[in-house]
């Protein structure tokens, strides 16, 4: 540890505590000035060779235990010599006990609670250190002449080391954790304790990463200097206070930025999970085929409130809270939530069960809550809102079915749902195979009012979802598209995109065999020669059939 000090200053009393400049400092905790034991006018008075002296006792909290008593410990080692010590001192003003000392990081030790005389020049000081009445901290006394007291004064100034506090806010779980891996891999002494919040620190549990305290003290020495990290969550957002000593606040600033983990650009459409974000921003009404209902439903109860806002309130036609896609799998419930969020330029968030549910309990509704609180501040800003829940019947069933804790949080659920009623840019899509096993409570007028069928295409739809993925692939003239039509009758939209890229693999597999060429050995070129048809679609339809039970 390097010390600020050099011998003159120090006899002259300029000693001046560390300064940091162009830093911003949420908080600074307000420090006093060292108290005097006794006014100056009612100091004792002591007889020295028969000079009359007067002495005066400070006394000051200092914070940093450690660095305090060791900073004062070596100035009075090096501007003086120690003549007397102990643990404490009898009525009598007998030294007794062995002090209470602490390791330096050089090895040396240092008193923590201790009382000890020093004599500095021509001049005798009596100290008392006490780490016992004060948490974490040190409460120091000096008792000194008078015409040194400004003198200690500033060498309390310097020894005291003003703490500051540092705030970040973040957005997500992995900054936390970042942070967390920080501290435990360049941290010593690392210690957790609770907050006012809760008794025992609070934990979760990061799939295979481990437990991250997300309301907890950390206290930590990283470098040798005294830190304590604060982690809290509230909706919405995660918090990180830092208490620090001045002259590392620009460190610690730096280091609580690179934990930020970055959001997407500006002004780029996405669909965001609670954690992470996919782009959107390529999806247009040209990939669906087969549902022209359906999307002349959705332009007039989605897309035309949203781009022509002024035209439906003049109207008088409001857009419904919440829509519910319902409908066998496989065609495209998802795929249409995306295009929405494209088309109508919303924030669009997404989420599924393993997104939200938690095996904790409150770990649902705090999930809940931070998703619902990220629309409400996009919606404040003036933007348009698309919340998509994937899977709903994952969520929430019948109440019969539900246990304790799903319905707390399908309270939870339907209340932030209600408190959407009077905003008129936020619309809750969601999408269910099951719409007959969900509860009542969530088609009630207000929720999810609106229920759109996506079931499989008719057979103009299968025609048109055929030409969609066949598009852009050879194809030889035997293909019967009648035939296919007949034993596709029940295919979803997915299962057609199945069929026909097994298809392809299988006019890739027969090309190998016919041509004796393994497949790794095929050129671009030769790749022109290879066209799917019809006995690729008989194999892949044997393919695709269930195996018999």
């Amino acid at each position: 540890m390097k010390w600020p000090w050099k011998k003159k200053d120090i006899v002259a009393g300029t000693i001046e505590a560390p300064r940091v400049s162009d830093v911003v400092i949420v908080s600074v905790p307000r420090m006093k000035e060292p108290a005097l034991s006794m006014p100056l006018e009612e100091t004792k008075q002591l007889s020295q060779e028969g000079t009359l002296l007067s002495r005066v006792e400070l006394v000051e909290n200092m914070h940093d235990i450690d660095y305090s008593a060791e900073f004062l410990w070596r100035y009075f080692n090096e501007m003086g010599e120690i003549i007397n010590i102990g643990k404490d001192k009898s009525y009598d003003g007998e030294f007794k006990g062995s002090p209470e000392m602490k390791t330096a990081s050089d090895g040396s030790l240092y008193p923590i609670k201790a009382v000890f005389e020093v004599k500095v020049s021509d001049s005798t000081y009596k100290v008392c250190f006490d780490s016992s009445r004060l948490r974490d901290g040190l409460e120091a006394k000096i008792d000194c002449p008078k015409e040194r007291l400004e003198e200690l004064r500033a060498l309390f100034a310097t020894a005291r080391r003003d703490f500051v506090h540092v705030e970040k806010q973040y957005k997500h779980y992995g900054s936390l954790k970042k942070l967390y891996d920080f501290i435990k891999d360049k941290g010593t002494d690392v210690k957790l304790s609770s907050t006012n919040n809760h008794s025992v620190p609070k934990m979760i549990v990061m799939d295979e990463q481990g437990l991250l305290p997300i309301d907890a003290n950390i206290s930590t020495f990283i470098d040798g200097i005294k830190y304590v990290f604060t982690f809290s969550k509230g909706y919405g957002e995660l918090s990180v206070t830092v208490e620090s000593p001045m002259d590392k606040v620009e460190y610690i600033d730096k280091l609580l930025d690179q934990m930020t983990i970055k959001e997407s650009e500006d002004g780029k459409k996405e669909i965001r999970t609670l954690d992470f974000s996919v782009s959107v921003e390529n999806y247009g009404w040209d990939m669906i085929k087969g549902l022209d209902c359906v999307k002349d439903e959705l332009f007039q109860y989605i897309e035309g409130p949203m781009r022509n806002p002024a035209l439906f309130e003049r109207l008088r036609l409001p857009m419904p809270k919440g829509i519910l896609f319902h409908g066998p799998p496989g065609n495209g419930k998802t795929t249409l939530a995306k295009i929405l969020a494209n088309t109508t330029d919303s924030s669009f968030y997404c989420v599924s069960p393993k997104d939200i549910n938690s095996r904790y309990v409150g770990g649902t509704e705090d999930n809940w809550g931070r998703l619902f609180d990220y629309a409400r501040k996009d919606s404040k800003k003036g933007r348009s809102v698309i919340i998509f829940i994937d899977e709903l019947d994952g969520f929430f069933t019948n109440r019969d079915d539900m246990d304790k804790y799903t319905r707390i949080s399908f309270g939870q659920f339907c209340q932030e749902m209600d408190g959407f009623s009077d905003t008129k840019n936020v619309l809750i899509l969601a999408a269910t195979n099951k719409l007959d096993i969900l509860d009542e409570a969530l088609l009630r007028p207000g929720r999810f009012t609106k229920k759109i069928y996506i079931g499989n295409p008719d057979d103009a739809g299968r025609k048109d979802i055929f030409g969609l993925y066949l598009a852009n692939r050879p194809l030889m003239g035997d293909i019967g598209m009648d035939d296919l039509m007949s034993k596709t009758g029940d295919f979803s939209s997915a299962k057609i995109e199945e069929l026909c890229n097994s298809a392809m693999y299988c006019a890739l597999t027969r090309f190998s065999r016919q041509n004796k060429v393994e497949i790794v050995d095929i050129t671009t070129e030769m790749a022109d020669d290879i066209r799917i048809g019809q006995s690729d679609f008989n194999t892949a339809m044997e393919n695709m059939k269930e195996p018999q039970k």
